[in-house]
C-alpha cells in the first residue's frame, strides 16, 4: 500500500451523466480532475443505465427550454470530441386546440425550429395518431 497522498484540485463522485459531465467540463477548462465511480461502465444500478436519454422540447416553461437550448450544443460537443454518434434527432408533435400555439411559440423564443402543418397533413405523416385539430411539429436545430 501507497503512502503518498495523489492530490487533484477537484475530485467528482459519482461517473454517471451528471458526474461525467461535471468533470469533463472542469477538465476543458484545466482543472485537474478525479472521477471516482463505483460501479463498472455500462452497468444497471446507476441512474444513467440504458441506451435512450430524452432531451424533450415539449415544455412551455423558460427555465426548462433555457437549460436544453444550453445542453444540447454540449451534447453536440461530445459527438465532434469523441467521434461517437450520441445523438439522434427526432420530431415532437404537439397538438391541440390552444396549447400547441402557446408551446410553439415558447420553443421558437428559445432558437429551436418549429413546423406548423393542417391536420390532414399531420395525419399523412402519422395516421395512428388521428388527429382532428391543428398541429405543431418541433426539431431541436
Amino acid at each position: 500500500m501507497s503512502t503518498s497522498i495523489d492530490r487533484r484540485d477537484v475530485v467528482v463522485i459519482g461517473g454517471g451523466v451528471m458526474g461525467s459531465a461535471a468533470a469533463w467540463q472542469l477538465a476543458r477548462r484545466g482543472i485537474d480532475v478525479l472521477l471516482v465511480e463505483r460501479f463498472p461502465s455500462g452497468t444497471s444500478p446507476g441512474a444513467s443505465f440504458g441506451g435512450r436519454r430524452n432531451l424533450n422540447l415539449g415544455y412551455w416553461d423558460d427555465t426548462s427550454l433555457d437549460l436544453l437550448a444550453q445542453a444540447l450544443p454540449l451534447w453536440e460537443r461530445v459527438e465532434e470530441e469523441s467521434g461517437l454518434r450520441v445523438m439522434h434527432r427526432t420530431d415532437i408533435v404537439i397538438h391541440g386546440d390552444e396549447l400547441p400555439g402557446v408551446v410553439a411559440d415558447m420553443i421558437r423564443h428559445h432558437g429551436f425550429t418549429v413546423e406548423e402543418s393542417l391536420s390532414e397533413e399531420s395525419a399523412e405523416r402519422g395516421p395512428w395518431f388521428g388527429f382532428g385539430f391543428g398541429t405543431r411539429r418541433a426539431r431541436a436545430t
